[in-house]
């Protein structure tokens, strides 16, 4: 562990650490590459592999492959990573944690990202199905059909929203369940009818709104002023008073009339509701002024704006409805 260089009555000198010196030498020899010794060693077999290296003391000292760690000094062989760890170079010290949202089995040099679907926390070897989703792997996770909810990421199976009420694809809890038109939510999570002329809004637990709340709300290209000989294409649409559509309609009879302007409605202009919606395909006739005929040029006598009216045919005593 010591050497001494010269002749003469002088002391040896120790080898420092990574190296080794047999016993009568005059210098210190190196250990092999990737390994290290203590101070004073006196053997090759002293040296030992570095951390991130195997082999055996005193010989060839090779790399942990990459999904392999070896953390300490020695001649103990590599080991591979656990599952929801990974390496992803030669001569790791340590596995690293795969993030949320992957995962890896054993000896793994990379994480997987989790499936649509599926989520993971850090450190996870499989992937399970998130709130909104179900299947038995995280491989086929589905969406929570329309009605149906799941609170919670896991296996569990999606369950029905309670009778009369429906939810949106995906729903994550039993809150999203909405009444359906005509029911309203009670203490107890159930949607019961509203009685008597009454209709309902869509939250769980909302009231029941009085019939008379009832507006038409017109959708497509008759909304706002009509272009003059243009095909227009409208649906005009029942709601309450929440904003929510009344698909129990199919009775009531709605009229288009020019609420301003000099112009005549082509088309049909009445039309019965099919479940809360009259659709309507009218064009306009309009006036004209100053033709200048040279120029093959008219400007409009003025912009005409279309409506609709017609009665709630649902409420008693009948009530008027008028769009905007």
């Amino acid at each position: 562990g010591s050497f001494k260089s010269v002749p003469g009555s002088g002391s040896c000198t120790a080898c420092p650490a990574g190296m080794y010196a047999v016993p009568g030498a005059v210098e210190c020899s190196a250990c092999p590459p990737f390994s290290t010794s203590p101070p004073e060693s006196v053997e090759v077999t002293n040296c030992s592999c570095n951390a991130g290296f195997s082999g055996p003391d005193g010989g060839v000292c090779v790399p942990c492959v990459a999904g392999a760690f070896k953390d300490t000094p020695g001649s103990v062989s590599c080991a591979g990573c656990l599952s929801g760890s990974f390496s992803n170079e030669a001569s790791a010290v340590v596995c690293e944690t795969c993030p949320a949202g992957s995962y890896s089995g054993p000896d793994a040099s990379a994480c997987t990202d989790c499936p649509s679907g599926s989520t993971s926390e850090p450190g996870s070897a499989v992937c399970e199905c998130n709130a909104g989703y179900s299947g038995p792997t995280s491989e086929q996770c589905r969406e929570c059909k329309a009605g149906e909810y799941k609170a919670a990421v896991g296996t569990a199976a999606c369950a029905a929203c309670p009778a009369n009420s429906i939810g949106p694809a995906g729903s994550t809890g039993k809150h999203l369940c909405m009444c359906i038109a005509g029911f309203t939510g009670s203490s107890d999570g159930e949607c019961v009818a509203c009685s008597g002329s009454a209709g309902c809004n869509h939250a769980l637990f909302g009231p029941c709104v009085a019939s008379d709340a009832r507006v038409l709300d017109v959708e497509g290209d008759g909304l706002g002023l009509a272009h003059a000989g243009a095909s227009l294409e409208i649906r005009v649409v029942k709601r309450d008073l929440y904003g929510q559509r009344i698909v129990t309609d199919s009775s009531s009879v709605l009229q288009a009339e020019v609420a301003s302007g000099a112009v005549e409605l082509l088309g049909s202009p009445v039309n019965v509701m099919v479940e809360g919606a009259a659709r309507f395909a009218l064009s306009v006739k309009p006036s004209w002024v100053d033709v200048d005929a040279a120029h093959g040029t008219a400007r409009l006598l003025d912009q005409p704006h279309i409506r609709f009216r017609g009665t709630d045919a649902q409420s008693d005593p009948a009530k008027d409805m008028t769009s905007q």
